[in-house]
């Protein structure tokens, strides 16, 4: 049973990073901590929720973000975002359990370190697509299997530390009306839940745009409790225009325009997004860091259900991993995520009906992209149609498409790292070029592997590195698909520095 929490703050730690520690059979519990982690005798987090923040009561509700821990009846409840682009992380070593809202905070306490040889990272990751019954639940690290908890809680009753569901709602949202009043009434609880006095750090909102659907809803309805400014990206992975500044303006917000690229001015910043999902696609968001700090962002990730095309959204099976490479930067820089088509759509059948609604039709715009919902909405708000979802566009960055990869710093360093592992794993080094020259998947390699066709079996790693060098750059190399698998290794690695303390 547990008692008490003991609190530790760290100040050189992101603000908003936390790691709980407890041994089984202690009474007490001990949490290590960011500056701006809210912390209380029975209960800490980074975390917004649906209800009055005096009780604390986020363990019981499904309308919840960030994550935090609640001390109930001898038990810690620890409570991960209602939605899957967030999580916490776990682990269990001789006894102790180790909960965090970051994988790297938790690799860096009990230094874990991750396989540069292990091939299925990135695919680990990506599986919570398939939603919470078929994702892969855990991560693979020297200190043993590392747990992902997506949207559920874990509860730690000073044994053991189990899995445990949300509390459920019987919601009937049967009109798109009755819909759009939830999400009001969902959206304007959490608001005042985040600017609450007695918080000891209050949050502000910030919003997104662009020319499309989902993120332009988010903030028309976020304009409703107070949204004064957003930010956009002005231009679209395909290089057209996706800005969404006259839908600001339509909406009377403060907008800021970023430029999609601005994230390569700043040294090694891809490491904090690869290392949340190993794909990083997200690191566009770093141009408007600056923004975000202390700010609740209101985004429109999970925005297929505003589709409504099929029933294969509940339980949050989703189509890609869009926002999920936000989970560790918002911590660094002070945010909370709030994707607002998540709010209350575990099983959202009744959603996905009321999207299929007869009443639907007379706000749709007969075009294949079309999201009559989220046009019923801004037409609300008073945003002249023609200024949005005229077609699909994305700001994502494919950093393993080679015409978007590491800023040059970065590749710099990574092909040092790639460089340092080959020497120092010369059997490891060898039987994987083997299978990935002769297999033809490093094209950037193919010359190479001609070259050292009948030989590489005896090669030394220096001279299959030599060999690679003359044949082709080693930063085409760095670059090339071959080498992507490398990337969530040498990224945690990096972003584990920002969590070393002598204070622990």
């Amino acid at each position: 049973m547990i008692r008490q929490i003991h609190y530790k703050e760290l100040s050189g730690w992101p603000p908003l990073a936390w790691l709980a520690k407890g041994r089984a059979g202690d009474s007490s519990l001990s949490v290590y901590h960011g500056p701006q982690v809210e912390t209380n005798e029975d209960w800490f987090g980074e975390v917004v929720w649906d209800g009055d923040y005096e009780q604390a009561g986020f363990h019981l509700t499904d309308v919840v973000v960030g994550s935090a821990g609640r001390l109930v009846d001898g038990e810690i409840v620890f409570v991960a975002s209602g939605n899957t682009l967030d999580r916490i992380v776990s682990i269990e070593i001789e006894g102790e359990v180790f909960v965090s809202n970051s994988i790297v905070c938790l690799a860096a306490y009990v230094d874990a370190k991750f396989n540069a040889w292990y091939p299925a990272y990135a695919n680990d990751f990506k599986s919570i697509i398939h939603g919470l019954d078929d994702y892969v639940q855990t991560i693979p690290s020297s200190r043993g299997p590392i747990r992902l908890t997506y949207y559920r809680n874990l509860k730690f009753d000073g044994d053991w530390l189990t899995q445990i569901e949300k509390p459920g709602f019987d919601r009937q949202r049967n009109s798109s009306d009755s819909y759009r009043d939830f999400l009001l009434e969902a959206l304007g609880a959490c608001v005042e839940n985040m600017g609450a006095r007695t918080r000891a750090f209050p949050f502000q909102m910030v919003g997104t745009l662009s020319s499309g659907f989902d993120s332009t809803t988010a903030a028309a309805l976020g304009k409703q409790f107070g949204l004064e400014e957003a930010f956009t990206i002005r231009n679209s992975r395909g290089g057209g225009s996706d800005c969404g500044t006259p839908i600001g303006d339509a909406l009377g917000l403060r907008v800021h325009e970023i430029e999609r690229n601005k994230w390569r001015e700043y040294p090694l910043t891809e490491t904090l997004f690869l290392s949340a999902d190993a794909k990083g696609e997200d690191v566009y968001f770093r141009g408007a860091g600056e923004l975000l700090s202390r700010k609740v962002v209101l985004t429109g990730f999970s925005g297929s259900i505003w589709g409504g095309k099929s029933s294969s959204y509940v339980k949050w099976i989703r189509t890609d991993q869009s926002g999920l490479s936000l989970t560790e930067y918002r911590l660094h820089i002070g945010a909370i995520h709030l994707p607002v088509p998540s709010i209350g759509t575990y099983m959202a059948n009744d959603v996905l009906e009321v999207m299929g609604q007869d009443e639907m039709k007379a706000w749709a715009n007969g075009k294949a992209y079309d999201k009559p919902f989220c046009r019923k909405i801004l037409t609300e708000a008073g945003v002249p149609d023609g200024l949005y979802g005229i077609e699909k566009k994305a700001a994502s960055v494919l950093i393993e498409d080679r015409s978007s990869f590491l800023s040059d710093e970065s590749l710099n360093d990574f092909e040092n790292y790639l460089k340092d592992l080959f020497l120092a794993e010369p059997a490891m080094s060898r039987s994987y070029h083997t299978s990935k020259i002769f297999g033809g998947v490093a094209k950037a390699a193919v010359k190479t592997g001609q070259a050292i066709a009948g030989t590489l079996g005896k090669m030394t790693s220096i001279d299959l590195l030599n060999r690679i060098q003359d044949s082709v750059r080693l930063s085409e190399y760095a670059s090339s698909e071959a080498s992507f698998r490398f990337l969530f290794p040498w990224a945690i690695e990096h972003a584990k520095k920002r969590y070393q303390s002598d204070e622990f």
